[in-house]
C-alpha cells in the first residue's frame, strides 16, 4: 500500500489545525482531499480523500497516523482501494503540504518517492 513516513517531532493536534485540502487536476484527472477528523486521543487523523481518473472514481479515507519518530501517511486499513495514480498524488501532496508547514520533519520510508519529487 502506498504510505510515506515523516519522521521528526510534530504534534498531531497542530497537524490537524493547519492541514488545508489538497486539489490536484492533471491531464488524467483530479486528486484531492478536503475533510479531515481527529481521533479523541489526537493520534490519528482521516481525512476524506478523492481520486478520479479517466473516468473511474476512488473515494477513500486517507490515514495520517502519529508514531514515536513521527507521522505515517497512508491509506486507513478500513478500506479495499486500489494504489492508483491519483491515490499516490494524493498522499503525496498531503505529505508535500506538512513538509512545507513543519520544515523539521524529513522524508523516511515511502514506497512513492516519484511523486514527491
Amino acid at each position: 500500500m502506498p504510505h510515506v513516513e515523516l519522521l521528526g517531532k510534530v504534534d498531531m493536534e497542530e497537524v490537524f489545525r493547519r492541514f488545508k485540502p489538497v486539489f490536484v487536476k492533471t491531464e488524467r484527472g483530479i486528486a484531492k482531499a478536503t475533510d479531515s477528523y481527529i481521533d479523541r486521543g489526537g493520534r490519528c487523523m482521516l481525512v476524506d480523500s478523492l481520486a478520479i481518473e479517466g473516468g473511474e472514481q476512488a473515494r477513500f479515507m486517507m490515514e495520517i497516523g502519529q508514531r514515536e519518530d513521527g507521522l505515517l501517511i497512508g491509506l486507513w486499513s478500513g478500506l479495499d482501494v486500489e494504489s492508483t495514480e491519483g491515490v499516490k498524488t494524493v498522499l503525496a501532496e498531503t505529505a508535500k503540504q506538512i513538509l512545507e508547514t513543519f520544515p523539521d520533519l524529513v522524508v523516511g520510508e515511502t514506497d512513492i518517492q516519484s511523486y514527491l519529487d
